[in-house]
């Protein structure tokens, strides 16, 4: 894998948007410089890529509706309105991301690993969204169809890479994407707790950085 001096300008951006989240500056420099993020993902997917597949363009695609999903959830922080244009536009990174995992899937459904992280997703979104619940008003369905998405982007990326366990970066990429989106909602619509922000953008970063990287990992097999 090359071109790995772009993931640290990744973090050297996440870090700059640490900084901003802590020091007053106006909305449009927080926008612009979180709104690099994804591209920088983009390009380094794209230097690392011999064959442009449709897993790869799907995993593209869903980096740069993300894009779109970074920008207006940083606009959320200064008017409601930008919700959900956010919500769905990583609603739309998500299933592009479980389009890709899923594409010409040769991997058995029914075996007891699949079983046991199905039950374990389905049992965590459960005690979530009950946790949730009280505090999500008219934003319930939204927040429970999105919460079932990112769900099954995390399973289906299960099912993609960890067959064989040195391609597993997609699943702990997705895996940590979905700790992530979990930690916003809390901080959203339940309490918003010292860090919590920073907490999440940094889990969603990595998780996206992985997902990249399983990714490219993953195109190099015949897809």
């Amino acid at each position: 894998m090359k071109y790995k001096s772009l993931i640290i300008i990744e973090f050297v951006l996440l870090a700059i948007f640490l900084v901003l989240l802590n020091v007053g500056v106006q909305l449009g420099v927080r926008v612009l410089v979180k709104t690099l993020l994804m591209p920088m993902l983009i390009v380094f997917v794209l230097l690392n890529t011999r064959k442009f597949t449709t897993f790869i363009i799907l995993i593209i695609a869903a980096l740069a509706l993300s894009t779109f999903g970074d920008f207006f959830m940083e606009l959320q922080t200064h008017s409601d309105k930008f919700f959900l244009p956010g919500l769905g536009s990583f609603l739309l990174a998500h299933l592009a991301y479980i389009t890709a995992f899923s594409y010409r899937l040769r991997t058995k459904l029914f075996v007891w690993q699949n079983m046991l992280l199905a039950l374990a997703l389905i049992l965590a979104l459960s005690g979530l969204i009950v946790y949730l619940w009280p505090d999500l008003g008219t934003m319930k369905i939204p927040v429970v169809v999105y919460a079932l998405i990112i769900s099954a982007a995390c399973f289906t990326a299960y099912m993609r890479a960890c067959q064989e366990q040195r391609k597993c970066l997609l699943f702990w990429g997705a895996l940590l994407f979905l700790l992530s989106d979990a930690l916003l909602s809390v901080y959203l619509f339940k309490i918003q707790f010292t860090g919590g922000r920073e907490l999440n953008m940094t889990l969603y970063v990595a998780g996206q950085t992985l997902l990249a990287m399983g990714a490219i990992q993953v195109n190099s097999e015949r897809i």
